[in-house]
């Protein structure tokens, strides 16, 4: 809306005679004000990416703290089994002591096992083991001894596994966690993907109506400038002209065929007015392409290179979560490799009888390396350019120049001279450019840019590094069109010079000529003495 606003001041200030400058610093500054909210919008996205960044190096040690603590559980599990294996083999030795120990001490060991809640138990139990105990020999003792050491053992290795198996839960609490997070986490990044696509098409939109704007407030400028300028001049050399047509008019007024020539030539001097200004219009149109074309180009250049920055960042993106992705794989396996050892464990722990030695567990295979990245897109193809309309416009104002002077040529009598004199005069009048354009135009026109400034609020995206290429451009277009402008009026003044000089020698000669002839006619008709 504050874009429309401008170009409406704008038009108006070129369609009006005068131009006011406090309205131009008006319209600066709510241009600036636009710039302003723009660049503050931008550094509310950078900290957003900021934040997600730093969420995603949060994720990132978690993983890594994880995986220490899956390590250190591999460490202790198979420090473990070193344990359980020595237990197993000092059970072995243990085994045939306990064959030939009687079978007392066996159910007294028996009874030490299985716990018993009323205390007169208990009383008569340490009765009877104290009568045992003192009828058993040396050996028999130690034998008990180590015995009741390995069952300490075997209940310190359960509680061990009991740990263990918390800890293998509350790792898998924290992968499916994990898992929540990454596909909370590929939303967002589809969001911003999406959100990404958005800006860069409204910022094309609006850096096209921006440049677009300033080109027409200053080629308006300059034109409007030159156009007053050159319009005093020719309503000067307009109103010496008038002076030397009423003297000729006068002196032109006795002869009829005369006069009608004149309103005849008068009638085709609108008709070739009428096709000039087509002309001119269909010119301007060419003129204004070609220049749309060169800005657009330069413009698409600056974008696909941020384009592609943006790129780089988003595969830098993919392969992290790749990379997340198989850090989670690893883990799960590892979980897998720890639930089985665990079984292994406990199956050990309620076969210690038997004599079969468990073989170690394969290590996990490691993890494959990371995809290599994708190759970079491809550079579009450059936009087709334009055939230079200046060309154009030199070789149909040099086959207008050719005209009138081979007609000086051909025309020997006065009047005829003077008729087509006054008829190139006619032809090289100046038409001034029309303020207003088409309504229906302008409209279509307001109608796209408030859909596309009302699309995001006009968050320039790509206004951040280009500005400062975008003003140096701009400065040296306007040299261009300053130096193209100064060479096509000094042209058009050596023609117009040319052309009244011409004009005025010949007005000159018909009016010594019909003077001559009124002369003629006078002496003619006075009575001879």
């Amino acid at each position: 809306m504050g874009l429309e606003k401008a170009k409406g001041a704008i038009l108006e200030c070129g369609g009006s005679g005068s131009s006011d400058p406090t309205e131009e610093e008006v319209v600066v500054q709510e241009v600036l004000q636009e710039r302003d909210e723009a660049y503050q919008k931008l550094l509310e996205i950078e900290q957003f990416s900021e934040r997600l960044l730093s969420e995603f190096s949060k994720l990132e040690t978690e993983f890594e703290l994880e995986k220490t603590c899956r390590q250190q559980a591999e460490v202790y599990a198979a420090q473990m089994k070193k344990e359980n294996k020595q237990l197993k083999r000092f059970s072995m030795h243990v085994l045939p002591m306990l064959n030939e120990a009687p079978e007392d001490i066996l159910d007294v060991l028996w009874e030490n096992d299985t716990p018993s809640d009323p205390v007169h138990e208990t009383q008569q139990s340490s009765r009877s083991e104290r009568d045992r105990w003192m009828d058993t020999s040396p050996q028999e003792q130690m034998g008990n001894r180590d015995f009741s050491k390995l069952l300490e053992d075997n209940k310190k290795l359960n509680v061990q596994v009991e740990e263990l198996q918390s800890q293998i839960q509350h790792l898998n609490g924290q992968v499916e966690e994990d898992r929540s997070e990454k596909i909370s986490l590929q939303s967002i990044i589809e969001t911003y993907q999406r959100a990404f696509k958005k800006f860069n098409r409204v910022s094309q939109m609006v850096i096209q109506e921006h440049n677009d704007l300033v080109q027409k407030l200053e080629t308006e400028q300059d034109l409007r400038q030159h156009a007053e300028v050159f319009a005093h001049k020719m309503l000067r050399k307009q109103q010496q002209v008038n002076r030397q047509s009423m003297i000729f008019l006068k002196t032109v007024e006795s002869n009829a065929p005369l006069l009608q020539a004149l309103e005849e030539i008068a009638n085709m001097t609108k008709a070739l007015e009428d096709a000039k200004q087509e002309h001119q219009a269909k010119i301007m149109v060419l003129e204004e392409a070609q220049l749309e074309g060169k800005h657009l180009q330069e413009k698409l250049e600056i974008i696909q290179a941020e384009l592609n920055g943006t790129k780089g960042e988003k595969c830098e993106i993919e392969n992290r979560l790749r990379q997340a992705e198989k850090r989670n794989g690893a883990l799960e396996e590892k979980i897998k490799i720890l639930e089985e050892k665990l079984k292994a464990a406990e199956t050990l722990s309620t076969e210690q009888n038997n004599s079969t030695v468990v073989q170690d567990d394969p290590t996990p295979p490691p993890p494959q390396p990371p995809p290599p990245p994708p190759p970079p897109p491809v550079p579009p193809p450059p936009p087709n350019t334009l055939e230079d309309p200046l060309s154009l416009i030199k070789q149909r104002r040099g086959r207008r120049e050719m005209k009138p002077e081979q007609g000086n040529d051909v025309s020997s009598d006065g009047k005829a001279q003077a008729v087509k004199e006054m008829m190139d005069r006619i032809k090289s009048g100046v038409v001034l450019r029309p303020a207003r354009k088409d309504p229906q135009g302008q409209c279509m026109a307001a109608t796209k840019r408030k859909s596309a400034i009302n699309e995001l609020q006009g968050i320039l995206v790509s206004m951040k590094t280009p500005h400062r290429n975008t003003h140096c451009h701009l400065k040296a277009s306007q040299k261009i069109k300053d130096s193209q402008l100064e060479s096509i009026l000094q042209r058009r003044r050596k023609i117009s010079d040319v052309t009244l000089a011409a004009q005025s020698s010949s007005l000159s000669r018909a009016a010594v000529e019909t003077q001559e002839q009124a002369d003629s006619k006078q002496g003619k008709n006075l009575p001879v003495p």
